[in-house]
């Protein structure tokens, strides 16, 4: 506090300009230095000869620093015993600043003075001592003996903090003083300021301002904590006083205000007082005095005059109050303002791991979990977050824990605690202990109502409320009077809400108080009344309350307040605090009362002008969390979001509306603010993308472009528009150029209720993004391909941009004279892999002129198309540079029926292979689509037939000959549907091949002349294959009709439809062949029967080359039909079982088989226990036939089971060895 670092002839000569001008009394100090033998008799003469003042203490200054040291010593000395007389007020503080070490001793002042700075430092160190006990009891006497400080935000910056800095406005008078005490992120301590800074100062008034819990009581306990540890000898004196005795003082004196509670025992200083206080005044820049916790002192007359320096005017005051306090009662106060901010995430970290007995995991899990680590940053929830570890596990830690659960967990273990109680009798006890906890909370809530913290309440300190209350007595000269109040307000706001809860007939009566001007303040209690009603709490309250009273109370409990804090129509007076309602449902943790919400507020989250710290975030992220599959609009206007706090809301993205134009508002505030660490930051929470309002200042412009450039990695910029699209000026357009090298990709966003048409919107965007590239050509060729890339990697149609930009680039070119395109030949040379192109909607002459600039040949599209002969006669030029043409779309074939015509008209013309060129094109296997689909490319072709002879009749062209290279070359294989389409088409398309090919059936008609129609397809084809359903049925009729008709017509029909049936389904595997033929088989017979009429014979040599194995499952089919079968062959056919029967009937019909197999095989997959048994049944049975007919059965099968591979054909052998191989060598 004093200067003990210059000496007393530097301190004299660094004030000489205000002693000269301000000096008083001059005679006495003249005397007083004669006295004191510094000045001579002939000095003093030649002093009183000066009249003007000035000059005569300019003469008195420069003989004393003359004389030296010792000289100017003894001056101060004077100066400071009569510094009432000699010196004005404003240098009171600067003499009081000196040290005068050991040459001061009679200025120490009087014993009496000592002995009350003694009291003092005792008393400093009881109240240090009983907090630390405080404490103590909360952690089971484990934590820290001594009282420690953990350093604190301190703010000096009023600028910064004045109200009209802030994002927060006063305009929102439903917002009420409280609410700012809960608005605050996770500060950065970037000042390191301290209470020990503050303390040694020379200010003279300090106020310290902060919400509720937010460390202000610790900053000046630890400024008590110093001054009370401090050896020194100077005197000097701190006062402190809390919240408890400000609100009690009765008295009007100094001298009982100071010294009454500190005298009382002590006789002889009783007698000493006056002059006690009588030093004080005299000497009042020792004095130190510290108001905790002020409000409403205008009514208090002594109060009033020591705070603005009426009495002890040199005094320090320190005072600490809430921010409403400070727009009431300090808004004209001469101050040195200081914000408390809480912890920092250091601060946080450390008090964590300071706390007694605290596992290193629990701390972990806490300081990862965003809801958990911002609420910390609040001193008084980082407490009771410590307090409760024991209550959590390591994953208990990372769920939602509401502040609620933190309260009734603190609940808990103090009440464990008081009563010594083990965790399984801890209920039982809060049983027996439920009407005096009741009996509190009645007393917690009269005191809400009445805005007050002290509550008249009788209890010892063996009380079960001596855990949650402290006292505090106010003594006067008359009488004694005894004050209890909770250990914090919030606390007295859980217990007002656990009596709401025991008196459910109050709410209504709370809920219409709370919107007034004067109970206000008692809406708080509603979010510690959700919690209280959330299905989470209820059974840590079964103690208390029977489980059916809370659900009973939380039936239609938020619809109520939905009803008393939202209105239907709100004016200018309200507006909704839709934070303090997210607050309230985090509380609830009810997604039906949140979904309530979002429909009364059509999902929409006026969250602008906010200042949101991470709870309140949490808050918010849980309700748009709970908006299942619509999303929610979020307003972030305006708004300060804490960067944990919105990192919070992101992870429910996938909820938000409108995210873009969201995320631009965050974006937009904190550009504003231009905090350089913030930003950066935001930048990597949002993933490397950074969302820029289109119409905005240049300031934030040029912000932004610091930011973006300054990226070590590429950054993905989002240009968000408002209501004013026509701000995609050429000026923001140059400005955002000379970004592009630092950006990845350039995305546009536009609100989803834009005036402007979608239309109009993406013609201004692209006309924005032609010019980017434009400004890219001009000044940073080296750039210009990346560039194209960046604006049309997003939402950007690349061939239809690369057109506009040649156009808008020759346009350029023609108005200014420039070259350009040179610029622009490496991204036309090396972009696109393929042209996709409507010529519908643009003229094919600038196709041609954008494929003139290639250096290869690349594929086209054709999305649309004209049917003008210019625009089909301009595409045919396009052909040299086209390496595959495409189509897409329903009406091609008319367009390819137009470009064949005029393709070969002007290869007539023109002498040009323009035709050939276009057939080269067409008789590719991807043609049209681009697929190597022959079952699309056989409908293309056959409609394209119908089309060319319904063209050739309606004009009198001929344009199939021009055709005829394309149906000489694709398909490889027809495929059709003969339901759908005439056989007479399939014979005419299938007369203009050169070669036969294939033709696959997916369907067909049951019509006789369409059948008999067929047969003139075959040959044709090369070979005929099947596929549906009713395959059996219709090759059954189609042999019928063939061998009917080769009778008739003499013709070789049958045997034309046997050389194409050779292989059914075109498929050469066995299996599926047998059960064809099999089935086919049945389906003759039955229609022999049937009708009367034979087919079989028509049908034999089908079943004398196929297959060349037999495959049957015997369990799924009788064995008389494969004998039936078998008997059409004319030579032996080996048959594999792939199932058998145990009746012994189908054991006997197969040995009836065996005449006509050449060898009985077996499926290693299929074999198992019941295929050893069928072979000794199959023998058994053999035996038994030979013994009782005496034909060699036995020796028949045992003649098909004697080759070297039995029972496997040889290749299922070596198969079977590979993959036993294959196992050995994978297990080695």
């Amino acid at each position: 506090m004093a200067c003990s670092v210059q000496c007393a002839q530097d301190y004299v000569s660094d004030a000489r300009v205000d002693l000269i001008e301000q000096l008083k009394n001059l005679p006495l100090i003249i005397e007083k230095l004669y006295q004191k033998k510094v000045l001579n008799n002939t000095e003093v003469s030649d002093l009183e000869a000066i009249p003007e003042k000035c000059r005569k203490a300019r003469k008195v200054l420069d003989w004393i620093t003359n004389k030296g040291k010792d000289a100017c010593l003894e001056f101060l000395k004077i100066l400071d015993l009569e510094r009432k007389s000699v010196l004005p007020l404003k240098l009171h503080t600067w003499i009081s600043h000196f040290s005068f070490g050991e040459e001061s001793d009679d200025i120490q002042g009087p014993t009496s003075c000592h002995e009350i700075r003694t009291l003092l430092k005792t008393k400093a160190k009881e109240i240090l001592d009983q907090q630390c006990k405080r404490s103590n009891h909360f952690f089971g006497g484990n934590a820290k003996q001594k009282f420690t400080y953990i350093p604190l935000v301190l703010d000096r910056d009023t600028e910064k903090n004045k109200p009209h800095n802030k994002v927060i406005h006063k305009s929102k008078k439903s917002k009420k003083p409280r609410g700012k005490k809960l608005r605050s992120y996770i500060p950065k301590d970037t000042c390191r300021n301290t209470p020990e800074d503050l303390l040694n100062s020379q200010e003279k008034s300090i106020l310290l301002v902060g919400k509720p819990g937010i460390g202000k009581t610790t900053a000046v306990k630890q400024m008590l904590y110093f001054w009370a540890e401090r050896h020194d000898e100077n005197l000097d004196f701190m006062f402190y006083f809390d919240k408890n005795v400000l609100t009690n003082i009765a008295t009007s004196n100094l001298q009982s205000l100071l010294l009454d509670t500190l005298i009382m025992s002590n006789a002889d200083l009783r007698q000493k007082a006056e002059e006690i206080t009588q030093y004080l005044e005299d000497y009042s820049e020792k004095v130190t005095i510290i108001f905790d916790g002020i409000s409403g002192f205008h009514d208090n007359n002594i109060l009033l005059r020591i705070i603005h320096h009426e009495l002890l005017p040199e005094a320090k005051i320190v005072v600490t109050c809430r921010p409403e306090t400070e727009d009431d009662d300090f808004f004209d106060w001469p101050t040195c303002k200081v914000y408390v901010q809480g912890f920092s995430e250091e601060s946080i970290y450390t008090y964590l791991t300071q706390m007694p007995d605290q596992d290193p995991e629990l701390v972990n899990s806490v300081v990862d979990n965003p809801a958990l680590f911002s609420l910390c940053h609040v001193p008084m929830y980082a407490f009771m977050v410590a307090a409760c570890f024991s209550y959590y596990t390591s994953e208990g830690a990372h769920k939602q824990c509401t502040a609620t659960e933190l309260y009734i967990r603190i609940f808990r273990h103090c009440i464990q605690r008081h009563g010594n109680k083990k965790l399984r009798h801890l209920d039982a006890h809060i049983k027996d202990c439920k009407d005096k906890i009741l009996l509190l909370a009645e007393s917690a809530f009269s005191a809400t109502k009445l805005k007050t913290i002290n509550l008249e309440f009788d209890y010892s300190d063996s009380c079960i409320a001596g855990v949650f209350l402290r006292s505090v007595s106010v003594v006067s000269p008359a009488f004694a009077r005894t004050f209890c109040s909770f250990l914090h307000n919030t606390i007295q706001e859980f217990f007002s809400a656990l009596w709401l809860l025991e008196k459910p007939q109050k709410l209504h009566e709370v809920l219409q108080l709370c919107q007034t001007e004067e109970y206000k303040h008692m809406k708080y209690m509603i979010p510690f009344l959700c919690g209280l009603l959330s299905e989470t709490t209820i059974p840590l309250l079964k103690c208390l309350f029977p489980p059916d009273q809370p659900k009973g109370t939380c039936h239609g409990f938020f619809e109520k307040v939905l009803k008393t804090f939202l209105h239907d129509e709100p004016d200018e007076e309200y507006s909704v605090d839709a934070v303090f309602l997210c607050q309230c449902l985090n509380e609830l943790q009810s997604s039906e009362a949140c979904l309530w919400f979002l429909e009364r507020v059509d999902y929409s989250l006026d969250l602008s002008e906010e200042h949101l710290d991470p709870h309140q975030c949490c808050a918010v992220s849980y309700v748009i969390s709970q908006s299942r599959d619509k999303p929610v609009h979020l307003n972030l206007e305006n708004s300060v979001v804490s960067l944990s706090g919105l990192k919070t809301i992101l992870r429910h993205s996938q909820n938000l509306r409108d995210l873009s134009m969201t995320l631009c508002q965050v974006w937009t505030a904190a550009l504003k603010c231009e905090q350089q660490s913030y930003l950066i930051n935001l930048l990597l929470l949002c993933g490397k993308e950074i969302y820029l309002p289109i119409i905005t200042q240049k300031a934030l412009h040029q912000q932004a472009g610091e930011i973006i450039t300054q990226s070590a990695d590429p950054v993905i910029l989002h240009l968000c528009c408002g209501q004013n699209p026509q701000q995609l000026s050429d000026a923001f357009c140059r400005t955002i150029s000379t970004w592009l090298p630092s950006i990845s990709s350039v995305h546009f966003t536009t609100k989803q209720n834009q005036r402007e048409s979608c239309e109009e919107w993406e013609k201004r965007v692209t006309l924005f993004k032609l010019n980017l590239c434009l400004q890219a050509a001009l000044h940073q060729k080296e750039n210009v391909q990346t560039t194209v890339k960046k604006v049309t990697l997003c939402g950007t149609d690349e061939c239809n941009f690369l057109l506009d930009l040649y156009s808008h680039v020759k346009q350029y070119e023609t108005e200014t004279g420039r070259k350009v395109l040179p610029a622009l030949l490496p991204v036309y040379q090396s972009t696109r892999a393929e042209w996709i192109i409507d010529l519908s909607e643009r003229k094919a002459s600038l196709l041609l002129e954008v494929l003139k600039l290639q250096t290869v040949k690349k594929p086209v599209e054709l999305s649309g198309w004209s049917d003008e002969e210019s625009e089909v006669r301009s595409f045919l030029q396009c052909l040299p540079y086209i390496s595959q043409l495409r189509l897409a779309g329903t009406k091609y074939i008319e367009f390819v029926v137009i470009l064949f015509h005029e393709a070969a008209e002007s290869e007539r013309q023109t002498g040009q292979k323009t035709l050939e060129l276009l057939t080269s094109m067409c008789i590719k296997s991807s043609f049209p689509c681009g697929d190597t689909n022959n079952h699309i490319q056989s409908a293309f072709l056959l409609d394209l037939y119908s089309h060319v002879k319904q063209y050739e009749t309606e004009t009198g062209r001929t344009v199939l000959p021009a055709l005829l290279p394309v149906y000489q070359s694709v398909p490889a294989e027809w495929i059709i549907d003969l339901s759908e389409r005439r056989t007479s088409l399939l014979l005419e398309v299938l007369k203009l091949q050169t070669v036969k090919k294939p033709v696959e059936l997916r369907g067909w008609s049951d019509e006789e002349n369409e059948v008999k129609r067929f047969f003139q397809c075959l040959p044709f084809i090369s070979q005929l294959r099947f596929a549906g359903t009713k395959d059996i049925e219709f090759v059954v009729n189609l042999f019928r009709n063939a061998a009917q008709s080769e009778r008739r017509i003499r013709l070789k029909t049958l045997e034309l439809l046997m050389s194409v049936c050779s292989l059914p389904y075109g498929n050469r595997n066995s299996y599926i062949q047998s059960d064809f033929l099999l089935d086919l088989y049945s389906n003759v017979e039955q229609y022999e029967t049937e009708t009367g009429r034979n087919v079989l014979p028509a049908l034999r040599p089908v079943y004398q080359s196929v297959p060349a194995e037999w495959i049957i499952d015997v369990s799924e089919r009788r064995t008389s039909l494969l004998l039936e079968v078998l008997k059409l062959q004319t030579v032996k056919k080996p048959v594999e079982l792939r199932g058998w029967s145990d009746e012994e009937s189908e054991v006997r019909s197969f040995l009836l088989c065996l005449p006509f197999i050449s060898q009985l095989r077996f499926n290693p997959r299929f074999v198992g226990e019941r295929h050893i048994k069928f072979m000794v049944n199959l023998f058994h049975q053999a035996a038994e036939s030979e013994r009782q007919t005496g034909e060699k059965m036995l020796e028949l099968l045992t003649s098909v089971c004697t080759y070297s591979s039995f029972p496997y054909d040889l290749t299922c052998v070596v198969v079977v060895m590979m993959m036993m191989m294959m196992k050995v060598l994978t297990f080695w």
